[in-house]
């Protein structure tokens, strides 16, 4: 009898894609479904319908467990989930467990059945699942097969399923460490039960900021409670009581920071005068604690839109996908609590998806185990486990790419290479020997990661662009617009939706050797051209709210990849049209006025991660370089030799912006053999002079271009390489 795999064998295709095609999906190329079509009738393939039935069996509703109603931290994680789910379709059901009761357990084996997965959050999924706390109820879910999302649990991943988490290590060792160069050394922490696998977590960083100070740990500052706000007023009197030399505390979470305020104020112990207080996670904006209290902020509406976004992958899955473990970074927002920081004004515009302070960077695993010995007697240290890595490649290419863009690379190492967009059908089958697979994505074909990522591994380029599906649609024309600042524009792509495409390529990517870059679409040459559909000019009231409104939408999509993709990533590119065959596009007093520094907060996310930045924008360049460096740039692409002098141009970039492109899309329709090996050799020696060069053609490589001219350039570019 035939299989699904032997039907992908004889179509050339993936066996998702046969899933796609006799599950009547829509996202799949008519030449494919044509092919996949005519394999199943030459095999005589004949699917399981009862098992798909079953599995089709929908209720379009998700269940969200969330410890209680009244913490902002986790309203704001409903309500991530709530508009990710929204926005493809899904209802959420919410269950407050306000604790572990039998009650609680009940209410979610109640749900199986009727809803199709469930996100469950800290507290919530030791009562399920917990390995220290069998019961008769976690073995009813579990044996259902429902799938799982876990928010809030560095050890989910132990338990085979998707798991959500901030980085509560590196959050509490950024707020000792900041009380520790304020002079503190009794520093104490209350915390949650030592069950809790964040409250161990946020203990364990907290020793290790101690330990690297050289300063004693002691267990009696370490005080074990409920994340609540009665327990932590009750141990704060009870620490002061016992340990009166204290000088600061860490409170593992905005409770039990209100319930160590609370306790402070009975004493009328003056804060930061008597006592320093710091904590994990911020308040709601209205909050009398949010404009004073220094935090390590988790992103938890980020958190919340993550784990809809796996639950939803898994629910949408055509075949089995390995659990992914996310874990997300904190951020340091310093406030007068410790003593060093000012009273935050009261914003009213504050919003769930906001973020603010400093990125804190990842505590590395050495550092930690460097400490373990001492730490051990007071915490047991967890080491979390990312599913989503057991499998890793040295990405020597992506290493030099990385060198080239920081202009770190000298004229003796290999000029890296990389392609924007290569579209042409007939240069992938020469390269791939067979059809390359396509998928339908907003309507569009797109050619899957996984053949992007052979055919780069085939060729030598170094890194594959993900250049993120779909793009603002204008919702109406100006006649109904609404003349005012709170109309909206737009209709966006679902957040979820770019979660899920970039995911794609970082599981394609994990055991290759060719890296991935994330590229973003920039806001000036959607801007024009949305004031041009509606018959605006840059004076007009309505300009500046769409610069707005898509400068609040893309910042969201580029703080969301590089938070959670940072470590997968090569590079980020933001494309626009910033330039024409003229220089800048819009006049230089609109620009600084409008652009020049939305841009600058559009690229901070990924020059926080430290990550290579690159902008994509045709025309002439020479005149916009000084304003591309002013915006953080490490890079210049595709640099189009028929709008720039190279030399002039390599010239004046030396040693601040490397170079991208240089080779002519003419060249390859128009050159013949010898033309192309001559002008690549000599682009690359020029630009390549002095480091900081990567070769490519500088436009898309589509149909027009001749398959054995690409083929041509790659040997030109090889011969440049082994030099």
């Amino acid at each position: 009898m035939s299989t699904i795999t032997d039907v992908a064998n004889l179509a050339g295709v993936s066996r998702g894609t046969v899933s796609r095609v006799i599950n009547g999906a829509e996202n799949v190329h008519p030449d494919t479904r044509a092919r996949v079509e005519k394999a199943v009738a030459n095999l005589n393939y004949r699917p399981n319908f009862q098992a798909r039935s079953l599995r089709s069996k929908r209720t379009n509703t998700l269940a969200l467990a969330i410890p209680e109603l009244t913490n902002y931290f986790w309203t704001s994680v409903a309500r991530g989930v709530q508009d990710a789910s929204q926005a493809q379709g899904y209802n959420v059901f919410l269950c407050n467990t306000a604790g572990r009761s039998a009650d609680y357990l009940e209410t979610l084996e109640s749900m199986v059945g009727r809803v199709d997965g469930m996100i469950l959050t800290r507290r919530s999924e030791s009562v399920i699942v917990a390995p220290d706390e069998p019961s008769s109820s976690a073995k009813t879910i579990n044996s259902r097969q429902i799938p799982l999302v876990f928010v809030g649990q560095s050890q989910a991943a132990a338990w085979n399923v998707d798991n959500v988490y901030s980085d509560s290590v590196s959050g509490a060792f950024a707020l000792t460490e900041h009380l520790i160069r304020l002079g503190h050394r009794h520093i104490a922490m209350i915390t949650g039960r030592q069950s809790s696998s964040s409250a161990r977590d946020r203990v364990t960083g907290y020793c290790v900021a101690l330990a690297q100070a050289n300063i004693p740990i002691d267990a009696q500052l370490v005080c074990w409670g409920e994340y609540d706000r009665k327990s932590a007023q009750h141990l704060t009197h009870e620490l002061l009581q016992t340990q009166p030399l204290t000088s600061a505390i860490v409170a593992a979470n905005n409770e039990i920071a209100i319930g160590v305020m609370s306790a402070l104020e009975q004493r009328q112990s003056r804060v930061p005068d008597d006592i320093a207080v710091v904590c994990m996670d911020d308040f709601y904006p209205d909050s009398r604690f949010a404009s004073i209290m220094t935090v390590a902020a988790q992103l938890p509406y980020d958190l919340g839109i993550n784990a809809a976004q796996l639950l939803l992958d898994r629910l949408n899955s055509d075949h089995y996908l390995r659990p992914r473990t996310v874990a997300l970074p904190t951020r340091l927002i310093v406030r007068m609590s410790c003593g060093s920081g000012q009273p935050a004004a009261f914003d009213a515009e504050s919003s769930f998806d906001r973020v603010k302070g400093r990125l804190i960077a990842t505590l590395s695993r050495a550092k930690i185990a460097a400490h373990v010995a001492i730490i051990s007697p007071v915490v047991q240290v967890d080491s979390p486990i990312n599913v989503g890595q057991l499998i890793s490649a040295i990405k020597s290419q992506t290493v030099q790419l990385r060198q080239a863009l920081r202009q770190q690379s000298t004229h003796t190492q290999p000029v890296p290479h990389i392609e924007y967009a290569i579209t042409n059908n007939a240069l992938y089958r020469y390269v791939l020997e067979r059809e390359p697979d396509y998928e339908f994505v907003h309507q569009h074909p797109h050619i899957i990661p996984e053949d992007q990522l052979e055919f780069a591994l085939r060729t030598g380029i170094a890194a594959v662009l993900c250049r993120f599906p779909g793009k603002p649609t204008l919702l109406n024309s100006r006649h109904d617009q609404q003349i005012s600042s709170k109309g909206s524009f737009f209709d966006f792509p679902a957040l979820t939706d770019q979660l899920h495409f970039f995911d794609r390529y970082v599981r394609a990517a994990q055991t290759s050797s060719v890296g991935i870059a994330a590229d973003f679409r920039s806001i000036v040459g959607d801007t024009l051209t949305t004031a041009e559909a509606l018959g605006l000019t840059c004076e007009d009231d309505l300009f500046e709210n769409i610069v707005d409104e898509l400068f609040r939408y893309q910042s969201k999509v580029v703080q969301l990849i590089c938070d959670r993709f940072a470590s997968d990533l090569s590079f980020v590119v933001f494309s626009d049209c910033l330039a024409d065959e003229n220089g800048l596009r819009i006049p230089l007093d609109i620009y600084d006025r409008l652009f020049s520094h939305r841009l600058q907060q559009l690229i901070h996310p990924a020059l926080e991660h430290d990550l290579p930045v690159v902008l994509y924008t045709p025309g002439h360049i020479q005149s916009i370089l000084p304003l591309i460096q002013e915006l953080g740039f490490d890079g210049i692409y595709p640099i189009q030799p028929e709008l720039n002098d190279l030399k002039s141009l390599q010239q004046q970039a030396a040693g601040n912006l490397s170079i991208i492109g240089g080779i002519p899309a003419s060249l390859l329709i128009q050159g013949n053999e010898q033309m192309i090996l001559e002008q690549v050799r000599q682009t690359c020696a020029l630009l390549g002079a002095n480091g900081g060069y990567v070769v490519g053609v500088a436009s898309e490589i589509n149909d027009e271009i001749a398959h054995t001219h690409f083929i041509t350039m790659l040997q030109a570019i090889r011969a440049t390489q082994s030099a």
